[in-house]
């Protein structure tokens, strides 16, 4: 594993905690924030925290990743690879930088991403495309609503760091 990844996953599994089965919750059980629908082959209940650990650096983890200068801002990617998969944050954050939106990472993207000048704007800027993605979320399923002030505080600590 990286040297990045092993100091935020420290992170994401804070934010995470341990078993939680929410009948509002669409991933169904999750521990360790993995949840059940998402890994229907993973016995969730008896997930242990390096297998989860694995889980993320295989599902949720990607070498581009690595590439992102800022760490705050990969954090930022990581996270909301997390909570809404890896395609759409690598869409955010192609998005947020003004290339095209094809959910590949390559040098145009990571040139675009690494611009030393402009981090503090894409790191608003990525914090307001995760906003919006969580509001609209909420606004669409009234029982995720609960959820909305864990997402934002989330989204919110990982970008003020």
């Amino acid at each position: 594993m990286s040297e990045r990844f092993n100091s935020l996953i420290e992170e994401i599994l804070r934010h995470e905690g341990g078993y939680v089965f929410d009948p509002a919750d669409p991933g169904g059980e999750t521990n360790f924030g993995i949840s059940a629908r998402a890994h229907p082959d993973v016995d969730i209940v008896n997930l242990t925290r390096d297998r989860a650990m694995e889980i993320y650096r295989t599902d949720y983890w990607r070498v581009w990743m690595d590439k992102i200068n800022d760490p705050i801002l990969c954090l930022q990617v990581f996270d909301f690879a997390v909570n809404a998969g890896l395609p759409k944050a690598a869409i955010f954050l192609q998005r947020t930088v003004g290339v095209a939106e094809d959910s590949i990472i390559g040098p145009i993207t990571l040139t675009a991403v690494n611009d030393i000048g402009r981090q503090l704007y894409i790191r608003r800027r990525f914090l307001e495309n995760c906003l919006l993605y969580y509001h609209g979320i909420g606004m669409n399923r009234v029982q995720l609503d609960k959820f909305i002030k864990a997402w934002f505080r989330r989204a919110i600590e990982n970008a003020v760091r």
